[in-house]
């Protein structure tokens, strides 16, 4: 009996000591695939065998078919903790987009609840007494449920997981919205937001500017980081007659050398960022073409527009080159 005893007491600690071995050994199979098809068929089980023996040159085949049934046992446990039926089945399709929601933040009441009782500084309570809200870099996939904060002006979303722009319908009074930096692939559901002064929507996969026409006091867009020209002029159909003072479409697509068609259709430009796209390279005297073009311009990508440059480059378009000279020249002595 005793030697019975030490035998069943050896081989539960050797069982335990392989386990802990197996488990530095192969870290990498612990959970493989788990979300996938799993196979530990025989060949699988003799590459297993060959490799315990190639590693471990002390250890007996006893201990090593041991190691390979740990293995199998772990990889077990593991499917049936993630919902899995058996080795060879997969998680079903709404458990794994129930657990891929949960992975990210969601903007429920509860959550809302919770940032305006925990940053008493900054918010009240109540929702419609509020007029600025923070919602940035909190991982969020989808605007919703902010009908109750109807009074707000500012909004803060920067720095999510945003596709689609919805659910602010009901923020009539919102003058700046700030959804840089998201996932954003078309303008949309603006309407009825009259008005929205500051729309920056840069750092998205926006093609097209387009759905604006209904924001009356519209007067900054920052489109920066986009893929705005990879249609061509479809790209701008909806920027003619806008009301914008500021347009920031630098570091797009835009590669066309007649660009200036679009932009000077917006009748109030004053700034205009153009800089990082292939055109400007391509435009010819670009600097002088453009403000010669806008007659509105006061700033040009890095650069102010002062009243003599706008003087040299209409006399360059006027006659070229040495029609500039005389202008410079006739400038120098008025001064």
């Amino acid at each position: 009996m005793l030697g019975l005893h030490c035998t069943q007491t050896c081989t539960h600690t050797h069982s335990t000591q392989t386990h802990t071995q197996h488990t530095q050994l192969f870290p990498h199979l612990i959970g493989v695939h788990l979300c996938g098809e799993l196979e530990l068929g025989d060949q699988l089980l003799r590459v297993l065998l060959n490799h315990v023996l190639q590693i471990g040159g002390q250890l007996l085949v006893r201990n090593a078919l041991l190691l390979v049934d740990d293995i199998q046992n772990l990889v077990l446990q593991r499917l049936l903790q993630h919902g899995a039926a058996d080795l060879g089945g997969n998680l079903d399709e709404g458990e794994l987009q129930k657990e891929e929601e949960e992975e990210f933040p969601r903007m429920t009441d509860r959550f809302l609840d919770k940032l305006l009782c925990t940053n008493h500084k900054l918010y009240y309570r109540t929702h419609e007494l509020n007029d600025c809200l923070y919602l940035h870099f909190k991982g969020f996939r989808q605007i919703e449920n902010l009908d109750s904060f109807f009074n707000l002006k500012v909004l803060y979303l920067e720095g999510n997981c945003i596709k689609k722009i919805e659910g602010l319908s009901n923020l009539k009074q919102l003058v700046s919205l700030y959804l840089h930096e998201n996932m954003i692939e078309k303008i949309e559901n603006l309407e009825g937001l009259t008005e929205l002064y500051n729309l920056n929507l840069s750092d998205n996969n926006i093609q097209k500017i387009e759905n604006l026409s209904g924001l009356p006091k519209l007067c900054n867009l920052l489109l920066k980081r986009n893929r705005i020209g990879v249609n061509g002029d479809d790209d701008f159909e909806g920027l003619a007659n806008l009301p914008i003072r500021v347009l920031d479409i630098s570091d797009n697509r835009v590669d066309m050398t007649d660009v200036l068609k679009h932009v000077e259709k917006v009748p109030d430009l004053r700034v205009l960022y153009l800089q990082g796209n292939e055109c400007v390279r391509k435009i010819a005297n670009y600097r002088k073409t453009m403000v010669n073009g806008i007659k509105n311009l006061t700033y040009l990508d890095d650069k102010p527009v002062f009243e003599e440059e706008r003087r040299f480059a209409e006399a360059f378009a006027r006659g070229g080159l040495e029609e500039e000279r005389r202008e410079r020249a006739l400038y120098k002595k008025e001064k």
